[in-house]
């Protein structure tokens, strides 16, 4: 039976890295995703995951790609 490939566990801290070296307020990245403050808040610490939808669109704000996110 084939393994099912995994994605990775999301990297909290690496997003709150990059957003504040890019020097983006919650506010402003929210938007860049068009997702609400409190919910980057709660990706940022780790309380929830993003969606891979949502992974996309924080990787193409950051010009990087998504796996930069996973372990």
């Amino acid at each position: 039976m084939a393994k099912k490939k995994e994605t990775g566990r999301f990297k909290p801290q690496r997003l709150l890295a990059l957003r504040r070296q890019r020097g983006l307020s919650l506010r402003q990245f929210a938007a860049k995703i068009r997702r609400t403050g409190s919910m980057v808040q709660l990706m940022e610490s780790g309380r929830i995951e993003p969606s891979m939808e949502t992974l996309q669109r924080i990787a193409d704000v950051f010009d990087v790609d998504a796996k930069e996110f996973l372990t």
